[in-house]
């Protein structure tokens, strides 16, 4: 089924069912196996794992014998075997004792495993289910069919090793007597509570199969380990932020009635949210914002998501340590670091300063943790927001400026930062799977929407309104930074970054550590290694391009639009298929299509020319 769709793996939810159906009672190790796939596979099963593992359950034993460790074999495999001797521990007895009487399987010890004899005798009775009362045999022309699937998968090459290989316990793994010791004793199904005759109904072992799906789904339902609260704040922390300083000054280029298109953007991100809550309901086995993309489109799906994905959460939390560097070089404005012959400025030792103090909390992979920091960014905008209410209020500064209706040279930038705002959509796959009732996580999408859009709303007119068409990338530059209130507005500022920086860096980091080894993906010090890696690497390009307004209005067009708007509407159609229907859903999700792409690529041309300008 997924080959006809163009893809080349198949989910881990899916592979498991399979395998379940295809090496019922002949692989005496399928339980083990499955249950290591569902602790250990975060993404999808490849073709060629599928048909390994086919060869693998044919030529092991039970207790790993047959297994050769310069095969080649594909790591999923490796890893297994390694799990299974950490378990047991390497079995030295062959085992090769048979009470069947059996002569011809005696014989085979001996003898080539995959001799023309012993392939015979194994088309004869590979089965093993003949036995079973109530078995439907197949015809003939389906045993010639399993046959030559069975001997095609023999001539893979590290199967042409074993074969060159005489050992005695390569037999007997494939022999026709283990094949059916194996169904007497290994059969996953509870015997007890089904008359022989139900057992051998293929039918049924689909319904048992997608039964044991379902309670493993009811179960991950709650694998998560963060409560409702706690991912709200989460929520609230990705989608609030620098973003809420930076409404202004979009307000100010594109005039009133570009309000009206931050509404239309949160509606349409709100939305689109959801598309995705859909997507990973629709397969339990989606972790990730990639895995979306792989479930659409396949390989080439995942790599595109993940391209823009990363590339945005990148850009975003470089942003971060351009605003910290704006906001303390303006209160601090002589400020310099001399060391080893090297001088940097204002802007650049704050950056470097602020990456130090960040640093530790990157080292927390448990979002749960990251909470109770999302906390505190959460308060860090409430008190932002209060305190520049309070500079125009009390402080002299006022409300009265009138500013313009509208000004169409600034509508592009406008939508880009608007767009900026809401492109916390990558960090919610990993929201939704590390919380532990997921069936809330429409009404987390909800109240943290709302929230946020008020929020924006309300700063963007009140910062307008005291700075008119004066207002900076960043109201609180703006701000008299001899007033007690600037100075708390501009501080609780920089907690924020503090407190998202380790949040929207998770997804990037734990994608890094997939490329690894299992074995070495979940070790402490490479988590360390990564973060660490990042967030330098962010300080280098932070001070080669420090121009907040600029590259947040870049990240907005570029990426913000295409994995807000843009993806998700499309993945949803793909694995959906409603992109073959006509209805009003269909309709609606390709005007946002069509609406996301004009915003995007005049965006993008009109921050690239201004940050080539000021370069």
């Amino acid at each position: 089924m997924c080959r006809e769709n163009g893809q080349k793996s198949i989910t881990v939810g899916r592979a498991i069912t399979a395998w379940k159906l295809v090496l019922v009672g002949r692989f005496r190790l399928l339980n083990r196996w499955c249950d290591f796939i569902e602790k250990n596979q975060r993404h999808t099963i490849s073709e060629d794992t599928w048909q390994q593992v086919l060869a693998f359950s044919r030529c092991v034993h039970e207790n790993l014998e047959g297994y050769d460790s310069e095969g080649a074999w594909p790591v999923l495999i490796d890893d297994f075997v390694e799990h299974m001797y950490s378990i047991l521990g390497p079995n030295k007895n062959t085992g090769l004792s048979c009470n069947c009487g059996d002569t011809e399987f005696e014989s085979c010890l001996y003898e080539d495993p995959l001799s023309d004899k012993h392939r015979k005798d194994y088309r004869r009775r590979h089965t093993g289910l003949r036995n079973v009362p109530g078995l439907k045999r197949k015809s003939s022309k389906d045993d010639e069919e399993e046959v030559s699937e069975t001997e095609n998968s023999y001539s893979s090459p590290y199967l042409k090793r074993i074969r060159a290989d005489n050992s005695p316990t390569r037999c007997s793994s494939k022999s026709p007597c283990a094949i059916e010791r194996s169904l007497s004793q290994g059969f996953p199904l509870d015997i007890n509570r089904f008359q022989p005759s139900e057992l051998v109904s293929s039918h049924l072992i689909f319904q048992m199969s997608a039964m044991e799906e379902d309670n493993h789904e009811k179960h991950n339902d709650n694998d998560g380990s963060s409560s409702f609260y706690k991912t709200c704040f989460n929520a609230l922390n990705a989608l609030s932020g620098i973003g809420i300083l930076s409404v202004p000054y979009s307000l100010a280029r594109g005039g009133w009635l570009s309000l009206s298109l931050l509404l239309l953007l949160a509606a349409t991100a709100f939305y689109t949210s959801l598309l995705i809550t859909k997507c990973m309901n629709a397969d339990r086995s989606i972790k990730t914002y990639p895995d979306i993309g792989e479930r659409a489109f396949g390989r080439t799906g995942r790599l595109i998501v993940s391209l823009f994905m990363h590339l945005e959460l990148y850009l975003v939390t470089t942003g971060f340590l351009i605003l910290e560097g704006d906001n303390l070089h303006n209160l601090f404005p002589r400020f310099n670091i001399k060391m080893i012959g090297l001088r940097l400025n204002g802007k650049q030792s704050f950056m470097a300063t602020v990456a130090l103090v960040i640093m530790p909390t990157l080292w927390w992979d448990n979002l749960s943790v990251l909470s109770y920091v999302s906390m505190s960014g959460v308060l860090a905008t409430m008190v932002t927001l209060g305190s520049i209410s309070w500079v125009g209020a009390f402080d002299g500064i006022g409300f009265s400026q009138k500013g313009k209706l509208i000004n169409w040279s600034g509508i592009p930038t406008a939508l880009s930062l608007y767009a900026f705002c809401y492109g916390a959509h990558p960090v919610l796959p990993t929201l939704y799977s590390s919380m532990k009732s997921k069936h809330q996580f429409n009404n987390v999408l909800l109240i943290s929407f709302v929230l946020c859009t008020i929020g924006y709303t309300s700063m963007a007119v009140l910062g307008y309104l005291m700075y008119g068409s004066q207002t900076l990338s960043q109201i609180t530059l703006n701000l008299p930074i001899h007033k007690t209130s600037s100075k708390v507005a501009i501080y609780t500022t920089l907690v924020n970054p503090i407190a998202k920086y380790a949040l929207m860096i998770t997804p990037t980091v734990n994608t890094i550590k997939d490329w690894f080894p299992s074995r070495y993906a979940k070790k402490t010090y490479l988590h360390l290694l990564i973060s660490t890696f990042f967030i330098t690497s962010s300080v280098v390009v932070a001070e080669t391009l420090p121009f907040f307004g600029y590259m947040m209005s870049l990240v907005g067009a570029l990426l913000s639009v295409t994995v807000s708007i843009f993806l998700p509407c499309i993945c949803y159609l793909k694995i959906t298929g409603n992109y073959k229907k006509f209805g009003c859903e269909t309709i609606m999700l390709f005007g946002m299509v069509a609406m996301s792409v004009p915003i995007g690529v005049l965006g993008t041309y009109i921050a690239i020319r201004e940050i080539v300008g000021s370069v």
